[in-house]
């Protein structure tokens, strides 16, 4: 009998995590750094104004955004980060005007500490999102954690979709999706902007 869809998301998750935990230290901050310069060079094409984008989780790996937030703020780009609401399950989004104040969720997610919120937003208003990544395959589907937060997200907003992923991370074969999985519209890689 074949696995649920669900048990194959789990495993694959389990394999690209593993991935992306291999990495040294050098070799981790040197393809984020990369991958910063290709999203600079991608978001200086664009003629766009609100960005949406996560706050890594660099305990685990996760695409460094600290620098790509600093640079967004630096060049005058309205920005807005993440905070989880665990009684809706849902994410609510805040704009943020200086980079740093951030408190750390009970999930080890940072978010901006509640006085350096300059206002809600939502999603409707963003011109783009960066998406956190543990696998896309290149036809944009997407693995995140399996919470379904982004999906919810993403489902309200008309944003171009960028997801932030190591180039070990994209699947030579389609990963697994369900109805209510979101497409990416492009992916960032160390090495490519793939549209």
């Amino acid at each position: 009998m074949e696995k649920p869809i669900s048990e194959k998301k789990e495993e694959l998750r389990s394999k690209y995590l593993e991935k992306r935990d291999s990495f040294s230290e050098s070799i981790y901050l040197e393809k984020c750094n990369q991958i910063y310069q290709n999203t600079r060079k991608w978001v200086d094409t664009l003629n766009v104004n609100h960005i949406h984008c996560y706050l890594s989780m660099d305990q685990r790996n996760e695409v460094k955004t600290d620098p790509i937030i600093q640079w967004l703020i630096q060049n005058h780009f309205t920005v807005s980060v993440p905070v989880v609401n665990f009684e809706k399950n849902t994410l609510e989004h805040y704009q943020i005007s200086s980079f740093g104040n951030f408190e750390t969720n009970r999930w080890g997610v940072r978010e901006p500490e509640p006085g350096s919120r300059v206002r809600r937003t939502e999603p409707a208003l963003f011109d783009v999102v960066f998406v956190p990544v543990v696998a896309s395959d290149r036809e944009k589907n997407r693995l995140g954690y399996g919470k379904g937060f982004y999906d919810r997200f993403l489902s309200g907003t008309p944003a171009r979709k960028a997801g932030l992923v190591f180039d070990i991370c994209v699947a030579d074969e389609k990963l697994p999706s369900e109805s209510f999985d979101i497409k990416l519209d492009l992916l960032i890689t160390e090495h490519e902007i793939a549209i």
